[in-house]
């Protein structure tokens, strides 16, 4: 049970180590929080970060298109 601020700097600490596992457990993490309650805007920011890098990230990897890699998240966090 962290506080705001110390999920945020542990999150940050992780997109800033630019691993791709890294970055996507702040996808998960967020995405399952923002399911609970609202994201305040720091946090919804940070989000839209991870999966923008997220995205590219497997998109180059997968070789798809960021349109398939957003979709093929978007169904793996549902």
């Amino acid at each position: 049970s962290l506080s705001w601020k110390q999920k945020y700097d542990l999150n940050m600490k992780k997109l800033k180590s630019g691993e791709l596992l890294a970055g996507a457990q702040v996808v998960r993490d967020l995405t399952l929080q923002s399911r609970e309650k609202p994201l305040n805007p720091s946090e919804r920011e940070m989000l839209d970060m991870a999966k923008r890098m997220f995205v590219g990230e497997l998109s180059l990897i997968k070789g798809i298109s960021q349109l398939e890699a957003t979709e093929l998240i978007d169904s793996a966090l549902k």
